[in-house]
């Protein structure tokens, strides 16, 4: 059964596995898109402010996850008073690519920010990473605009309206 779970304590340890099996994955696959530090569970929390972890689990194993802010002020500043979810850390592991996670992952969000009276859902992706652009933008994403990160990629930001 498919599930997702807010996550505390020795819990989060579950979904920073697999941000760090994924980091390994794309390190194979020569993609840059996040540094070691920054998929560990201290550096998490050094980069995000009061961050809220997800897990979503088929049959009590992690699949994915991924983090939940209500402010953004580095990628969104201009955006600080909007009634938004900011998603970071997104991830499926890879041995659960191409299952089907990542869409129910979306829809998941979609209806929690909906829940919460949130009137978007904003995220970031590395614009040279295709098939994670075709997914938001099949889960009703729209890119906003680009900007070069502090590890000087290329992101694309991408909103979703709720109301």
């Amino acid at each position: 059964m498919f599930e997702i779970k807010r996550l505390f304590e020795s819990k989060i340890l579950d979904y920073v596995e697999i941000l760090k099996e994924r980091y390994l994955w794309l390190i194979d696959k020569e993609i840059k898109m996040w540094e070691y530090k920054n998929v560990e569970l201290n550096g998490l929390y050094r980069r995000y402010e009061n961050p809220s972890f997800f897990g979503a689990y088929e049959n009590d194993n992690c699949v994915g996850g991924f983090i939940l802010l209500e402010i953004d002020d580095h990628y969104w500043p201009n955006n600080m008073r909007d009634k938004a979810y900011y998603v970071h850390k997104f991830v499926v592991g890879p041995k659960y690519g191409g299952m089907g996670y990542s869409d129910k992952m979306l829809e998941w969000i979609n209806n929690y920010g909906k829940q919460n009276n949130k009137g978007y859902l904003r995220l970031d992706y590395n614009k040279n990473i295709e098939y994670l652009r075709k997914m938001y933008i099949r889960n009703g994403y729209k890119e906003i605009r680009e900007i070069t990160n502090r590890e000087n990629i290329k992101m694309i930001l991408a909103e979703i309206r709720l109301d």
